[in-house]
Formats: structure tokens, C-alpha cells, sequence
């Protein structure tokens, strides 16, 4: 599923500062066998792929995603996005992998790659508290 610019989830990410253009270059689909709640997956021609545990793809009658704190999740990942659409696919894959070698963790949380998107997520989760 992609999130639409004009969806409640998609005003939502653009106000914490998604631009249209990364909603677009996304797909979020529902994987639960990841480690961690969701991963992203950076495609050729800096496409991305989402895949999130069915508990953060918490949808309405319609199909749209609802809001909620669920959504900080997804903020996160669409760091990842921002992240593939400035350093092109080579260099992301390469930055992530060289994050986790040198951290031992496959989270790399504290990482130059995973921390801006760990405090995108923390600030985003402050508007459900």
C-alpha cells in the first residue's frame, strides 16, 4: 500500500516533515518475520520498500491507515526514504551495512545512519502523549 499525500496518515507525515515525493517513492507492506518492527528496503531507482508488523498497519473501514501512535513507526522509516532518495541506492545499502558492522547490532540504534530516524520517531511519538 502506498500512503496518499492527502490521507489522514499522509497529512500527518507531511506535517512531520515527509515530502510528497518520498510518500510516493514507498510502498509499506505487512511482514511480521522482520527483526524490530519494521525495515526498509531500498530499491533501484530509489524506490523503497516498507515492510511492517500488521500491528503498525492499523486501517479503517476504507483501507487508509488511521491515525495514532502507530504512526511514529512509520515516520521512522520514511526517514530511511529521505535517506535512499539523498544518497542514491549504492550509497545507502553501503552506509546501513558499514553502520551495523561497526556497531555489532543488526538495530545499529546509536548508529550516524539509525539515530536521526530514532529521533524522528521519539518526536513524532510526542503528539500522542
Amino acid at each position: 500500500m502506498r500512503i496518499a499525500p492527502d490521507s489522514v496518515a499522509g497529512r500527518r507525515m507531511i506535517g512531520w516533515g515527509v515530502s510528497p515525493v518520498e510518500l510516493g517513492r514507498a510502498r509499506l507492506f505487512r511482514w511480521d518475520r522482520q527483526k524490530g518492527g519494521a525495515i526498509t528496503v531500498a530499491l533501484p531507482f530509489n524506490r523503497a520498500l516498507i515492510l511492517m508488523r500488521g500491528r503498525y498497519l492499523t486501517r479503517g473501514a476504507d483501507g487508509a491507515l488511521l491515525d495514532g501512535r502507530h504512526l511514529a513507526l512509520i515516520r521512522h522509516e520514511f526517514c530511511h526514504v529521505a535517506q535512499l532518495q539523498r544518497w542514491g541506492f549504492l550509497q545507502y545499502w553501503l552506509r546501513h551495512l558499514w553502520a551495523r558492522v561497526r556497531s555489532w547490532s543488526v538495530l545499529a540504534a546509536g548508529s550516524d545512519v539509525e539515530a536521526p530516524c530514532y529521533e524522528a520517531q521519539r518526536l513524532a511519538a510526542k503528539d500522542f502523549e
